[in-house]
């Protein structure tokens, strides 16, 4: 049974483990998995999903699924992210880093710090990055 939370209570965070889907990991918050999907801007991909990537579980938006794996809780386990991004961008097909900065007028490095980045070459289509 899912813990109950006030509406106005911050979100979890989760962790991704290797194996979880959006919906084990919606299925052990007791969460929609399309909401969860829409607070991480998954929007073409609610699976696009990898282990360590961090996934914002919003409070509220109860929903009964139908039956399947579910992935363990991790209630506090990570705080949420600071109140740093002033804006967020979904990474589109033959984007480069370097752009997405210029575009913003932020350095390449602000955007690998915040988004705990190990290989500033190295992003993927879709993707949702925090911008400083």
């Amino acid at each position: 049974m899912p813990i109950e939370r006030p509406a106005s209570a911050l979100p979890w965070v989760h962790v991704v483990q290797p194996g979880e889907t959006i919906f084990c990991i919606a299925r052990g918050y007791g969460v929609d998995p399309w909401v969860i999907a829409a607070q991480n801007g998954l929007y073409y991909n609610a699976d696009h999903i990898y282990p360590g990537m961090s996934l914002i579980i919003p409070a509220g938006s109860p929903r009964i699924l139908p039956p399947g794996p579910t992935c363990a809780r991790q209630d506090g386990a990570v705080p949420p992210p600071p109140p740093q991004c002033r804006a967020y961008y979904t990474i589109q097909p033959g984007d480069i880093l370097y752009r997405i900065a210029a575009m913003y007028g932020v350095s390449i490095q602000s955007i690998v710090v915040a988004n705990g980045m190990t290989d500033p070459n190295y992003i993927r289509a879709y993707d949702r990055l925090c911008i400083p």
